[in-house]
């Protein structure tokens, strides 16, 4: 949970003091186009957490008609993770067990709390997917801080690809980023203009490899249903040993074309991946590569794709 600042949309001002007072000169060198976002990144990253609160009643449906209540504090982030039961909601007149169904939710005596709940079916197809250098253009050297500042842009026509992945109404997609829960209304814009809906994961404050974290949740609370997942390779993923039988493929951005090797440390994915079978492990280096996924056929199915060695 984070508590509101007092700043109006387009304003520099929070509790009295310009952003540039709060994030130091270097704002000032922005370059103007990106400054906006940089004021924004900045008014995010002050933001306070509520600690130690209890979560208000959480409100379902488009009448309001379910609540559901968690039992828990919010850690000393701010944040909270639990599971609670939900006892009845009505679905629309065309309501299917089979098909994921997205449901509005809003936080009681909240502002700014609406958010999409998604209800996952047992079986199906779920297709999860970091946001950073797979879906949106990310920049590798480190050197180029200020390339956060940049808008939020899809990395070439992946957005296309992702629509044509929504075939049946079972596939459920789940989006995952390694940046703190503070920036979530950005990712959360990008990806509502750009990609099909879907849950998010953003980063745990308190853990070290978040990614891989949330991975292997999702993996472990969905045993039934069949996972494509799509990966930056300059991350570590390490998965426990029920993941192979849940995986239909892994499919790998494969960034070394792109000159940076020297830039950062790969990931030692011979070691972190050593229960997942090769065959279900493939590399791509743009979109397009993807073209011809079939979900109903099970598996990587991609001849073309680079198979891991």
């Amino acid at each position: 949970m984070i508590k509101v600042l007092e700043r109006a949309p387009g304003l520099d001002l929070i509790k009295g003091k310009t952003l540039v007072e709060i994030g130091g000169k270097p704002l000032l060198k922005v370059p103007e186009d990106e400054r906006r976002q940089a004021f924004d990144i900045a008014a995010e990253v002050v933001a306070d957490s509520v600690k130690r609160h209890y979560v208000p009643p959480i409100k379902l449906g488009p009448h309001e008609e379910a609540t559901v209540k968690l039992s828990s504090e919010t850690t000393f982030h701010g944040e909270f993770d639990e599971f609670a039961e939900l006892h009845s909601l009505s679905g629309p007149p065309d309501s299917d067990t089979a098909c994921v169904k997205r449901i509005r939710s809003r936080v009681s005596n909240a502002i700014k709390s609406q958010a999409d709940i998604f209800f996952v079916p047992p079986k199906g197809i779920t297709i999860v997917s970091d946001i950073d250098a797979v879906l949106r253009v990310s920049q590798y050297m480190p050197r180029l801080k200020e390339s956060a500042f940049k808008p939020y842009r899809p990395w070439l026509n992946m957005p296309q690809i992702f629509a044509k992945f929504k075939t049946r109404c079972d596939i459920h997609f789940h989006y995952i980023t390694n940046a703190p829960s503070p920036f979530t209304d950005m990712y959360m814009r990008f990806l509502v203009h750009f990609y099909p809906p879907g849950s998010f994961d953003a980063a745990r404050t308190n853990v070290r490899f978040p990614s891989e974290v949330n991975l292997n949740l999702i993996l472990e609370k969905f045993p039934n249903r069949k996972f494509y997942l799509l990966l930056d390779m300059t991350k570590r993923y390490r998965f426990t040993t029920m993941a192979p039988s849940r995986l239909e493929c892994i499919l790998i951005r494969d960034i070394a074309p792109l000159n940076y090797r020297e830039k950062f440390k790969i990931a030692n994915l011979k070691e972190n991946w050593k229960f997942i079978p090769k065959t279900k492990i493939r590399y791509f280096t743009k979109p397009d590569d993807l073209m011809g996924l079939d979900f109903d056929a099970g598996g990587c199915g991609i001849p073309k794709l680079q198979k891991y060695n």
